[in-house]
């Protein structure tokens, strides 16, 4: 987005996210009586919870595959609308396989790539979007580089999350959801390159190098 400002690419303003899908997730969740998720603050006793008194939405910990699910819905009928234009889209999907084990509490929740792939098999999911792929880029970091970046962000405001410039931050649970990398195995990547877009691998080690890689990525896909 930065770099596309900065050298008058012509780029909507507004980046599709997984994020602001989540969201709207968690908050239908909490207007059926928030059985699908939990806070810091709620009791995990799958009873639910309610915001009456005025309690952040964000951070959250999604328990089941009902939020997941419904984000992965959400997400694909957005990006497969979305009107062609002159102007190139930024979206921001992320995810990975549950790496809690079988007797955990949380090990339902499933955000894996794997799943997603399986549903563009299935037709469950809208695939034609990918024809508009020009390129991917494929962000890895460690685990514990993760957490400290985590760590240092701010709770954001629900506006921040919808027009794209905050990201959810994380309760520190949340990691495991999505612990193991599928994004290549579970034939995700492959599908979304059969069209002609490229995948990009960087590294975020919490540095300046990191941006410093995604303007060098962003110059070879504008």
């Amino acid at each position: 987005m930065h770099y596309a400002a900065k050298h008058h690419f012509p780029c909507e303003k507004i980046p599709l996210s997984d994020a602001q899908c989540i969201l709207q997730a968690v908050k239908e969740d909490d207007d059926r009586g928030g059985f699908h998720h939990e806070h810091s603050w709620s009791k995990k006793n799958g009873k639910g919870h309610t915001h009456i008194i005025h309690r952040n939405v964000v951070p959250f910990l999604a328990t089941d595959t009902v939020i997941p699910d419904r984000m992965r819905e959400l997400f694909f009928a957005r990006i497969q609308k979305h009107p062609f234009t002159n102007h190139f889209i930024l979206a921001e999907y992320s995810g990975g396989a549950n790496s809690y084990s079988f007797d955990h509490r949380l090990h339902k929740a499933d955000f894996s790539y794997e799943t997603t792939y399986k549903r563009f098999r299935k037709k469950m999911l809208p695939t034609t979007w990918m024809k508009r792929v020009k390129g991917i880029v494929y962000i890895k970091a460690r685990q514990a580089t993760r957490h400290v970046l985590n760590a240092l962000s701010d709770v954001p405001e629900e506006s921040g999350i919808m027009t794209g410039k905050k990201g959810w931050k994380r309760m520190p649970e949340t990691f495991r959801l999505f612990g193991k990398d599928d994004f290549i195995s579970s034939g995700f990547a492959e599908a979304c390159t059969l069209h002609g877009g490229k995948i990009y691998t960087i590294h975020n080690d919490g540095t300046g190098k990191y941006y410093d890689s995604l303007n060098r990525v962003a110059s070879l896909i504008y």
